[in-house]
């Protein structure tokens, strides 16, 4: 039997799934399909929550972070949704630092569960060459116990025996046939107007990161790179992107995201054109 095109499924068959994965390599089609598919389910009044892994094209939260949002009814664009969760591992790839992204899916897997979400759709990362890759999509999979994974393009189906292999019911896709492939230069690009759009509207702040404890590596140039702070538990509370150093001082487009206060800091990618 020929795969059809992820453009092509029918939502009316999916709904039965609670938990929906999507994975592919980048420029398949997997966004759209996450956002139609909780737009489909949004409509027909059920309660939809939208998980985002891919952090070097997120649409939930800033570049370097992995987050979650309710759908509501009437939005076009997943960036629309206001983020119950984010987790600032603070580049564009996960391999940039692994461990750090690992934990970022354990935590959001905790906060599905602690908030009883019912319906979940879930974009991942494109990363699908090599062994590692596999490997972290499997540990994204036995964390998140999905009821279905989609496998969109020939690059992953091979991965169909070992993802049944868990329990998980799968489904063979090809890419959307309205999917327009970004070289490395445009997906640059959006991700620097992706962090502009995000910070626009962020106040600039001065902040002493002397009370804070560094949990991360150190750089001496820091300007235009993102940065997180976390409490007691590594749980993400603000991120900003640092517009410069003045007299000791960071100057960040800080976004605020919980009440909760600050020991840690992190410092990642620098994002500019």
């Amino acid at each position: 039997m020929k795969a059809q095109s992820v453009s092509d499924l029918s939502f009316e068959e999916l709904v039965s799934y609670p938990k929906v994965m999507v994975v592919g390599a980048t420029d398949v089609g997997k966004s759209t399909f996450v956002k139609n598919f909780a737009s489909f389910m949004v409509e027909r009044g059920m309660r939809c929550w939208v998980a985002d892994f891919d952090v070097g094209q997120t649409d939930i939260g800033p570049v370097g972070t992995l987050g979650i949002a309710e759908a509501e009814a009437g939005f076009t664009l997943l960036g629309e949704l206001e983020p119950q969760f984010l987790f600032f591992t603070g580049y564009p790839s996960p391999g940039e630092d692994l461990v750090s992204f690992l934990m970022g899916v354990r935590k959001l897997a905790l906060f599905i569960r602690k908030q009883a979400v019912d319906r979940v759709v879930f974009d991942t990362t494109g990363w699908v060459k090599g062994y590692q890759a596999l490997q972290i999509k499997l540990f994204k999979m036995d964390v998140i116990r999905p009821n279905l994974v989609i496998l969109v393009g020939e690059e992953v189906w091979g991965w169909q025996k070992i993802v049944e292999g868990l329990g998980i019911d799968v489904m063979l896709c090809t890419p959307s046939r309205f999917v327009v492939a970004k070289d490395a230069a445009k997906r640059r690009i959006n991700r620097y107007q992706a962090t502009v759009s995000y910070f626009d509207d962020a106040p600039l702040v001065k902040v002493d990161l002397t009370p804070f404890v560094l949990w991360g590596r150190s750089f001496d140039d820091v300007d235009k790179r993102l940065i997180g702070f976390f409490d007691r538990g590594f749980n993400t509370v603000a991120v900003g992107w640092i517009q410069g150093l003045k007299e000791e001082t960071l100057l960040v487009k800080l976004k605020t995201l919980t009440g909760k206060k600050p020991v840690f800091f992190r410092i990642g990618a620098k994002i500019e054109l």
